[in-house]
């Protein structure tokens, strides 16, 4: 597994996941209720979406939010 393919960083986990998903940024941004370029941001790490948000991917994706934003979930951790 290459750096890309790495899973666990903003910028890395969500096309990993998507990719094994087999599904286009502008599908899985429609069912969750974004552009295609807001989700986009996610992936490049140029913004973090809102905790319900990632809630809703990491139930997408079968995975606990933290495998996707580890640093999102700690400091909801640490309120």
């Amino acid at each position: 597994m290459g750096r890309q393919d790495k899973p666990g960083q903003v910028k890395t986990a969500l096309p990993y996941y998507r990719g094994r998903w087999q599904i286009s940024q502008a599908v899985l941004a429609g069912q969750i209720g974004l552009s295609q370029a807001a989700y986009s941001d996610y992936e490049l790490g140029r913004s973090f979406p809102r905790l319900d948000t990632a809630r809703r991917l990491a139930a997408i994706f079968g995975v606990p939010i933290e495998v996707l934003w580890p640093e999102v979930a700690q400091s909801e951790l640490e309120k």
